[in-house]
């Protein structure tokens, strides 16, 4: 069993215990272009790139010194690509994530400012790389964010997915997309994340979209005890069988988020046995999704601690 800390010592770490992304995150804190373009030359994945820019957009204050790297490299798409992801990160943080009734106008109207900002340097990058995956994936994202009609956002995700098929950041955002708290319902939610788990290669990391699915939809008001559903406990195992916990699985880029999905809702149902061994496999690597989903203990690294104690304790 992983020597866990104690609840009083876990913290969220943005980069997720990735020592890429946390070469990424230093090279960019330092404003060291030479060094972030390194690192990421050096992951030819798109999907991979995908997960180290969106762990990037944790850094501080970052985006006034990106206007720096791509002043200085006019024609590359790469440091276009950066600051474009950034900003959608950075225009959350003016949003915040409250529920849109408790966001003010100016906050709204900031969020869109960055979101533009942001559209507009993937944009370019693309105009200068077509074939451009990453960069595309990010329009994914900002795409719940704009609020784009239904037929842009489903053109937005088919442009990445028409290149990079199981391309993980894209349809986890896709997902967000189609929830009944943004643009979607709960059948376009569950046909999305069973149509694309089902079409993924055994041990994907796709898998992880059927509890994706099942925790937006239990914290529906509606939902009573969701979990408890022999069908829900079913799906979810038959879930992890073919994605974290098959043989073909490997810790990719994304693993975190995927085990922790798993973790929280085997907990939820009851499974101590599947939750304890995807804990035992993160050990102190919590996310702060779904965790802040638990509303008896809103802090992810309390939540986490809890469900973990539950699930690994004797008897």
């Amino acid at each position: 069993m992983w020597p866990f800390s104690s609840s009083s010592r876990l913290t969220v770490d943005p980069t997720e215990g990735d020592p890429t992304a946390r070469a990424l995150g230093q090279a960019l804190a330092r404003h060291d272009w030479t060094a972030a373009d390194a690192v990421l030359r050096s992951i030819p994945d798109a999907d991979d790139r995908a997960y180290l820019l969106d762990r990037a957009s944790a850094v501080p204050d970052l985006w006034p010194a990106l206007g720096s790297w791509v002043a200085a490299a006019p024609g590359d798409p790469l440091p276009l690509t950066v600051r474009g992801a950034y900003a959608i990160g950075w225009a959350w943080e003016a949003r915040t994530a409250a529920r849109a009734k408790y966001v003010s106008k100016e906050r709204f109207q900031e969020f869109f400012r960055r979101l533009r900002l942001a559209e507009d340097d993937l944009d370019a990058a693309i105009a200068l790389d077509p074939d451009d995956v990453t960069a595309r994936s990010f329009l994914v994202l900002s795409a719940r964010g704009r609020q784009v009609p239904k037929d842009e956002a489903a053109a937005r995700f088919e442009a990445v997915v028409s290149r990079y098929p199981h391309h993980r950041f894209a349809h986890e955002h896709r997902l967000q997309y189609l929830c009944h708290k943004w643009f979607g319902s709960d059948e376009e939610m569950f046909a999305f994340a069973r149509t694309a788990s089902a079409a993924a290669p055994a041990g994907n990391l796709l898998g992880a979209l059927i509890p994706d699915a099942h925790v937006e939809r239990s914290m529906e008001a509606s939902a009573g005890d969701y979990w408890a559903s022999p069908a829900v406990a079913d799906e979810l195992r038959a879930a992890a069988a073919r994605s974290v916990f098959h043989a073909s699985f490997t810790r990719r880029p994304g693993w975190v988020w995927a085990m922790n999905l798993f973790a929280y809702a085997f907990s939820m149902t009851g499974d101590r046995q599947a939750a304890a061994a995807c804990f035992d496999a993160l050990g102190d690597r919590v996310t702060e999704y779904p965790w802040t989903y638990d509303t008896v203990l809103a802090r992810p690294e309390k939540a986490y601690a809890k469900h973990r104690q539950r699930a690994t304790s004797a008897g």
